[in-house]
C-alpha cells in the first residue's frame, strides 16, 4: 500500500496521521514537480526515511517521452542529469513515467496527450525509453493515460506500452481511473479492456478519483485526482490484483491541491483504508524487483521532424482551431495523427481543448 505524495502544506496534515498509524508502506514522489522549490527538510527527511527501506518509488511527469520536437532535446538531457542526481540523493526502487507527449514546437508545455500505434512512433518512444533506462539505477516503466479521442486509440493503449517495453523489460503502471474513464467514456466494458493490456508486465496499479466533465457533446469523465475512489474502481483493482500477477504497490493518489473542503482528509484516509482492505486477501504485492537488462549507451537522439511538426498541429488545433493542411506531412504517423482529430468524438475534442486551456504553454522569445 503506497500514497503518491503531494508538495501542499494542506496535503501533509491530511497525510501525517496515516503515517503515524502505520497505514502507508511506500512513497510515491514526482520527484521532476518539486526541482524548482526551496530546500524542505521535513518532506527530505520523509523520503529517505522511506527510501532507506526499499519503499520509495518515483514517478515522473515532464519528461514527454513521445515528443519529437528536436528543440526539447536539450531540456530532455538536462531532465536526465537531474534525474541522475536524484538518485544520489535518494536510492529509488523504481521510474515510471506516462506514455503520451505534453511538449510541441511552439509550445513549451502541454497537456499529457496520447499517439497513435504507428512505426515512428514506437521507433521514437523506445529511443526516449533507453535513455531514461540508461540514466536509470533501476527498472523503468510507463503509465497508461486517462485521456483519448477515439475508441480506436483506447483499443490499442495496451499493444503500443508493449511494443514500447519489450526490448527493456520494461514494467506496466497500470493507473485504474484511467481505464475506467477510457472504458465509461466509448462505451467499453472495463474487465475486456484490462484484458488488452500486458497484464504481466503490471507492477504498479494506481487508484484515485476524478470529476465529471460536461460538454455540449456530452459528459466525459476526467482523471483530475480531487476526489474519492469510485466504488467501480475498487471493484476493478480486485480484478487487476487476480489478472496481474507481477504487481509489487498499489498507489493510492489525490492532489494536494484538493484539500480545501473539511472532509477531504477523512475521505483519503477511507480511500487508503478501503485499498488496505482490498490489498489484506492478495500476497505478494511488495515483492522485490528484478532491474531490467543493461542496455549500451545511446549517443545519437533518434528525431523525427515530421512527427514533431504534426504534434505541434496538434497542439495548435486545440488551442486555436483546425489548423492549416500544410501542416500536415504524408508519413504514416503523421496522418494518423490527423485522423485522430479528424475521427475525434465531439466531446473528447472539446475535453481536449479544455485540458489545452487549463495546462497549454505557447513558447516565448
Amino acid at each position: 500500500m503506497a500514497l503518491s505524495w503531494m508538495r501542499e502544506p494542506a496535503f501533509l496534515r491530511a497525510a501525517t496521521p496515516l503515517l503515524a498509524d502505520g497505514l502507508i508502506d511506500a512513497l510515491e514522489w514526482s520527484f521532476d514537480t518539486a526541482w524548482r522549490d526551496e530546500p524542505a527538510p521535513v518532506r527530505d527527511a520523509l523520503l529517505g526515511h522511506y527510501a532507506s527501506a526499499g519503499r520509495l518509488l518515483g514517478h515522473g511527469v515532464s519528461y514527454s517521452l513521445l515528443s519529437a520536437d528536436p528543440a526539447d532535446d536539450v531540456r530532455k538531457a538536462r531532465w536526465l542529469e537531474r534525474w541522475r542526481g536524484e538518485q544520489a540523493r535518494h536510492p529509488y526502487r523504481h521510474l515510471s513515467e506516462h506514455i503520451g507527449f505534453m511538449t510541441a514546437p511552439g509550445y513549451q508545455r502541454g497537456p499529457p496527450l496520447p499517439m497513435p500505434l504507428t512505426p515512428e512512433v514506437v521507433t521514437l518512444g523506445r529511443d526516449r525509453l533507453n535513455r531514461l533506462v540508461d540514466a536509470s539505477n533501476g527498472p523503468v516503466g510507463l503509465e497508461n493515460l486517462a485521456f483519448a479521442f477515439s475508441r480506436r486509440e483506447v483499443l490499442e493503449q495496451g499493444e503500443l506500452l508493449e511494443r514500447l517495453l519489450a526490448p527493456t523489460g520494461g514494467f506496466v503502471v497500470l493507473d485504474l481511473h484511467n481505464l475506467w474513464c477510457q472504458a465509461v467514456n466509448f462505451g467499453l466494458d472495463p474487465a475486456a479492456l484490462l484484458d488488452s493490456y500486458p497484464l504481466a508486465r503490471v507492477h504498479e496499479l494506481h487508484v484515485s478519483g476524478g470529476s465529471w466533465a460536461e460538454t455540449s457533446h456530452g459528459p466525459v469523465r476526467r482523471d483530475t485526482h480531487d476526489g474519492t475512489v469510485p466504488f467501480e474502481v475498487l471493484e476493478l483493482l480486485q480484478l487487476a490484483l487476480r489478472r496481474c500477477p507481477e504487481v509489487r504497490f498499489v498507489v493510492v493518489e489525490r492532489l494536494g491541491d484538493s484539500f480545501e473542503s473539511p472532509d477531504a482528509a477523512a475521505e483519503l484516509r477511507a480511500d487508503v483504508m478501503a485499498v488496505r482492505g482490498t490489498l489484506s486477501t492478495f500476497d505478494g504485492v511488495t515483492s522485490s524487483l528484478a532491474k531490467p537488462l543493461p542496455l549500451a549507451l545511446w549517443p545519437d537522439v533518434h528525431r523525427d521532424d515530421a512527427l514533431a511538426v504534426a504534434q505541434s498541429a496538434l497542439y495548435a488545433t486545440l488551442d486555436s482551431g483546425p489548423t492549416e493542411d500544410d501542416a500536415w506531412s504524408t508519413s504514416e504517423a503523421v496522418s494518423a495523427i490527423r485522423s485522430m482529430i479528424e475521427h475525434a468524438e465531439p466531446r473528447m475534442l472539446a475535453t481536449g481543448e479544455a485540458l489545452m486551456r487549463r495546462w497549454g504553454r505557447r513558447n516565448t522569445g
